[in-house]
């Protein structure tokens, strides 16, 4: 530890002080020399502010002493010279924000829907090809914040996948988790049209269609799937 220390402190060239800061993060070094090589490596990043290496070796060492403010504060600052990298950030960005699962100590936190929302709006307006996990991420996002005619544009910008009958049928399922029914029937009898042969999704439309009032649709339903 000491070794890497004194590396760090008399690195003139960065690629030098990035083996040091790597080294301190590889042993797992005690929280007050993790905190000592955030400090020096915010010097540096005051000389060097378009250094976008600096910016992700503060994101590491405040992702090694569990600081997840500290992790988006130190990606939010490297966007304004990320380039291209400027999607893959923000996807980041997005999982920090988002909430679920569990912390680098198997504590779960309390997510920040407001900046997963600002984070995914920015991302789309990119208009980079992003994953469809991407738009169902944000799209459940405008669900639980209430706006389900946001979720709604955000599934549609997915239209040019090659398996947007299967996207359609995952974004369905959130808005039926979220209680929104008649937008989840229709997606479903969407998907329907491509997979007509599909009995489960049948069953699913037809269940819905009951929760409806409509039993006379889903009995349809219901006997066509035992045709099949």
């Amino acid at each position: 530890v000491g070794m890497f220390q004194h590396l760090a402190e008399s690195a003139e060239k960065d690629d030098l002080f990035t083996i040091a800061i790597d080294g301190l993060l590889n042993v797992e070094a005690p929280r007050p020399v993790m905190q000592w090589a955030r400090r020096i490596t915010l010097e540096r990043l005051a000389q060097r502010h378009d250094k976008m290496y600096l910016y992700q070796l503060l994101a590491d060492l405040a992702e090694q002493v569990e600081e997840r403010e500290g992790m988006l504060t130190a990606l939010e600052n490297s966007l304004a010279i990320s380039g291209e990298r400027r999607p893959s950030v923000l996807r980041e960005l997005m999982d920090l924000a988002k909430g679920q699962g569990t912390s680098f100590t198997g504590r779960g936190w309390e997510g920040d829907p407001q900046r997963h929302l600002a984070y995914g709006r920015r991302l789309i307006g990119l208009s980079e090809v992003v994953p469809p996990q991407v738009y169902l991420d944000l799209g459940d996002a405008f669900l639980k914040a209430h706006d389900p005619v946001s979720a709604t544009k955000t599934f549609r910008l997915a239209s040019d996948l090659p398996d947007y009958a299967a996207f359609e049928r995952q974004a369905a399922g959130l808005f039926e988790q979220a209680g929104y029914r008649d937008e989840a029937l229709s997606l479903y009898k969407r998907v329907l049209v491509a997979q007509s042969n599909d009995v489960g999704l049948m069953v699913k439309i037809g269940e819905l269609q009951e929760q409806g009032g409509r039993d006379e649709a889903a009995l349809r339903l219901y006997r066509e799937g035992l045709e099949l």
